[in-house]
């Protein structure tokens, strides 16, 4: 259980755009894949999420499902924020698939996120 509760405060530290915590959580190699991204190491990681949080705002996450195995959490959720840059201004809602690894010692050494589908306020559904 400690691996849900840890992939969770991740996400908390996400929604709340608190990278000092979301680094303490990871290892020094951390592995991040997303559709945007493939890369390695807590300092890449933290650059790459750093930038994104730069141009959201009011990030909300809602987590369906939790399933966990040895060291390995999967969690169903759907992420909604806006996407701002200057003038522009944008809804964002999306479900999702984080896939988190963890150490021995409870650090956070992959995530894997898999979006399901996106849907922007205002786009025909």
């Amino acid at each position: 259980m400690m691996w849900v509760d840890t992939a969770k405060k991740y996400l908390g530290a996400f929604a709340s755009k608190d990278i000092e915590i979301m680094g303490d959580l990871l290892t020094d190699d951390v592995e991040f894949i997303n559709s945007r991204y493939n890369i390695k190491g807590k300092d890449e990681v933290i650059q790459a999420n750093s930038k994104f949080l730069d141009n959201i705002e009011n990030v909300k996450v809602k987590i369906t499902n939790t399933a966990y195995h040895n060291k390995y959490t999967s969690m169903e959720l759907s992420m909604g924020y806006n996407y701002v840059i200057g003038a522009y201004r944008k809804t964002i809602v999306s479900r999702m698939v984080y896939i988190m690894e963890f150490n021995d010692w409870g650090k956070i050494k992959a995530i894997r996120i898999y979006e399901t589908d996106v849907w922007k306020k205002g786009d025909p559904l």
